[in-house]
């Protein structure tokens, strides 16, 4: 079984990875798929979204249980829900690596990234000149790859489209990332009150998750 839980945090929050290795039919038919959710899968066009989106259905269900595990679907803003509301969920998937989160009070959110050498080209689609300049070259590598996910993380928790990762979402603390338990995040929805996360880290082989829950501070 791929299955890994890696993390839980009470009886309420429950984290897992899936480190894919099936063929397609193999992780099909490890699921009972609803009428909606097979026409949510027949939008997968290409083999490998099609992989990944099963492994990640397949992670969560692990996650659940399969005794919970009830359908999931998607809202206007693509954010992930059960029907019936059992649990609020968020998942994730990078190369053979899927992620799911699952919590029965807040929402969440739950990203999970191959770690990579990130040109500055491409830190700037996601990373402010601000944010970029708190940078120090020795840990840059390990920055530009956490902050990637963890703003990631925090829009799921949030899941509304209105926001962008490099305008609105502002990481706190890069100057102190690897020292801090946490990493300090603050979006900034358009005409309405700032709102502050923490989102937290860990790494599994190559790969970092990062994982949020929205709960007061």
């Amino acid at each position: 079984m791929p299955y890994i839980p890696v993390i839980t945090l009470d009886t309420s929050i429950k984290i897992g990875l899936w480190h894919t290795m099936e063929e397609e039919k193999t992780l099909y038919n490890m699921l009972s798929l609803t009428e909606r959710e097979e026409m949510a899968l027949s939008k997968c066009t290409s083999p490998k979204r099609r992989l990944q989106w099963l492994s990640s259905r397949c992670c969560l269900k692990e996650t659940l249980s399969p005794k919970e595990f009830v359908e999931m679907l998607s809202d206007e803003d693509g954010k992930p829900y059960l029907y019936p509301a059992t649990h609020h969920i968020s998942v994730s998937h990078s190369k053979e690596m899927a992620a799911a989160i699952v919590c029965n009070s807040y929402d969440v959110g739950i990203d999970i990234q191959e770690m990579r050498v990130i040109s500055t080209d491409l830190a700037r689609k996601y990373m402010s000149e601000g944010e970029l300049a708190e940078e120090n070259e020795k840990d840059r590598h390990f920055i530009r790859n956490v902050v990637w996910s963890a703003k990631e993380a925090a829009y799921k928790c949030r899941g509304k489209k209105d926001v962008y990762l490099k305008e609105n979402i502002r990481v706190l603390n890069i100057s102190t990332l690897i020292q801090d338990e946490g990493i300090n995040i603050v979006i900034y929805p358009p005409s309405r009150e700032p709102l502050f996360y923490i989102v937290e880290y860990a790494f599994y082989k190559n790969y970092v998750y990062t994982y949020c829950v929205a709960s007061p501070i």
